[in-house]
C-alpha cells in the first residue's frame, strides 16, 4: 500500500529529499531540518510495520513538507522481494535524476534508499543516527559482502556497498555524545532531540517500566523463558509494546498508552514528574534517555558472546547491566 501526500505530481522539487524509516527517525529528522536550514523539503516515508506512531509521525512531516509519500509494504519472505517492491512502490517523481541538492537519510541499508541516493550524484548526502545502528558494530549497517546473496541484492540494484556508501556520506548528526560512530569523526555532528529540563519535577518517586522487543527474532526459546519469569519479579507498572511484537512478553502488565508517540516521549508523559525505571534489553531506548533522568537496567544474556560487547556499549549509556 502507498499512499501519496499533497501535490505529489509537481514538477517542481523541493530543496531536499528525505527518506525514512521509522518514527525515531523522523524525531531526529526534525531537528536535521533545523540544523541544516532546510526550509524546503520532499519526503518518502518507507515502512513495513504502518503502526500508529509510524502514521503519526509521518503526518507531522508530510505537514510541512511539499511532496510527500508514505509507502507501506508488508514484511515478505523473501527480503530481496520486499526491496524490490519498495523501490517499485516509490513514486518516479522522487527518483529523478540529479533532482535534490541534498538528500537525508539513516537506512542507508535500505537498497531502494541507496537507489535514489545514488541517482542524485550532484547531492550532498546527510545521514543521522537510526537508533544504536551506527555505534554497534553488529548492526546490519556493517554487514558488507559476508556471503553471496548480499553481493548479488547490491549488483542487481546497482548500488554502492555498504562501505562505499558510507564514503559518500557529506555530514552526520548523532545524539550518542562519547560513543564511536561507524562514520568518521570529522563528519559527526552532535545534536540534542529530547527536552530533559521539563522532565522531572519530583526526583523520589519512582515508576517501573519495561520495554518490549520482538524477542521471538533474535533470542532462543530458553532465553525467553528466563526473560519472562525475571519481568514478572521486577514489580513493572507499564509494558510499552515494540511496533513488531506480536504479544507483550507477559500478560498481567498494563500496556502504556503511547497515542502514536515514540517510547522515548510516551514514559514522561505516563510519568507526568516522577523518575522512571526502566528496564528492557538492548533497546535503542535505553540510549535515547539520559541517565539524568531515568533509571536504566539492561538485561542481557549471560552465554551470548554478542551480548559481552552491548554491555559495554549498555554501561557507557549508564545502564546498569543484567544478566540472565
Amino acid at each position: 500500500m502507498a499512499n501519496i501526500g499533497k501535490n505529489v505530481m509537481s514538477a517542481v522539487q523541493g530543496d531536499a529529499l528525505i527518506l525514512c524509516r521509522t518514527p525515531f527517525q523522523a524525531v531526529v529528522i526534525k531537528r536535521v531540518l533545523i540544523e541544516e536550514e532546510i526550509k524546503e523539503f520532499d519526503l518518502v516515508y518507507l515502512t513495513q510495520n504502518n503502526s500508529e506512531e509510524d502514521l503519526h509521525y509521518y503526518a507531522e512531516l508530510a505537514a510541512i513538507a511539499g511532496k510527500s509519500q508514505y509507502v507501506y509494504i508488508m514484511e515478505k519472505k523473501f527480503d530481496i522481494l520486499a526491496q524490490v517492491i519498495h523501490y517499485v512502490c516509490i513514486n518516479s517523481i522522487f527518483k529523478l535524476l540529479n533532482a535534490y541538492r541534498k538528500v537525508v537519510v539513516s537506512s542507508f541499508d535500505s537498497l531502494a534508499f541507496r537507489k535514489i541516493v545514488s541517482k542524485n550524484r550532484n547531492a550532498e548526502v546527510i545521514s543521522f543516527d537510526d537508533g544504536t545502528g551506527y555505534i554497534n558494530k553488529h548492526s546490519s549497517y556493517m554487514e558488507e559482502y559476508q556471503n553471496l546473496r548480499s553481493l548479488i541484492y547490491t549488483k542487481a540494484f546497482a548500488v554502492p556497498g555498504k562501505r562505499e556508501f558510507i564514503k559518500t556520506i557529506n555530514r552526520h548528526y548523532s545524539v550518542y555524545r562519547g560513543f564511536e560512530n561507524i562514520i568518521s569523526a570529522e563528519l559527526v555532528r552532535f545534536i540534542d532531540v529530547f527536552n530533559y529540563d521539563s522532565m522531572l519535577q519530583n526526583k523520589g518517586a519512582r515508576i517501573n517500566i519495561f520495554i518490549g522487543q520482538p524477542f521471538d527474532e533474535y533470542m532462543d526459546p530458553d532465553y525467553i523463558g528466563k526473560l519472562r519469569g525475571l519481568v514478572y519479579s521486577l514489580g513493572i507498572e507499564y509494558y510499552i509494546m515494540h511496533p513488531r511484537e506480536l504479544r507483550p512478553l507477559v500478560g498481567n502488565i498494563p500496556i502504556l498508552p503511547k497515542n502514536g508517540r515514540i517510547a522515548e516521549e510516551a514514559i514522561f508523559k505516563i510519568c507526568d514528574g516522577r523518575r522512571p525505571a526502566i528496564f528492557g534489553g538492548f533497546s535503542s531506548v535505553m540510549f535515547n534517555i539520559s541517565s539524568d533522568v531515568a533509571d536504566k537496567v539492561m538485561i542481557l544474556s549471560d552465554d551470548n558472546e554478542e551480548h559481552a560487547t552491548l554491555a559495554g556499549l549498555g554501561k557507557m549509556a549508564g545502564c546498569q547491566i543484567l544478566y540472565v
